[in-house]
């Protein structure tokens, strides 16, 4: 009988993971979205969250208008929750300053279960008008 568990279990380390092992490992991936894309996209649909996963002073000098500021060192499952909601299937739209922390962020909202999370790359590619001040003033 040990011989037989002894050859499954090597028969099983041989073959490797199953379909729906390598399917759950190679999930949904954040994408890239170009800046005429994601306006397009945030114009169409109300419900796009557009993230900015800057420091505070980067959002204050200059941020798309409509983001919302998370730094990206600051996400975690309840954070992403409180700012983004609990739909997991929210589209998500990550930017930074040039693509690095957008790509850091992108990655945890996808381990975090977010299934529609876009990653715009920097805001120095952004050629389309933005905003200053502290958020809610004018």
């Amino acid at each position: 009988m040990k011989k037989y568990v002894l050859v499954l279990i090597t028969a099983l380390i041989i073959a490797g993971p199953t379909q729906a092992q390598v399917q759950t490992q190679t999930a949904v991936k954040a994408a890239p979205i170009t800046p005429k894309a994601a306006k397009d996209l945030l114009a169409a649909k109300k419900d796009v969250i557009l993230l900015d996963v800057r420091t505070l002073e980067e959002f204050v000098a200059g941020r798309i208008e409509g983001s919302v500021l998370l730094p990206y060192d600051e996400i975690t499952a309840a954070n992403a929750a409180l700012f983004i909601g609990p739909n997991k299937d929210r589209t998500i739209i990550v930017y930074c300053r040039t693509g690095r922390r957008s790509a850091i962020a992108s990655a945890t909202l996808v381990s975090l279960g977010y299934r529609k999370v876009l990653d715009l790359g920097g805001i120095v590619s952004w050629p389309y008008a933005t905003i200053k001040g502290e958020p809610g003033i004018k």
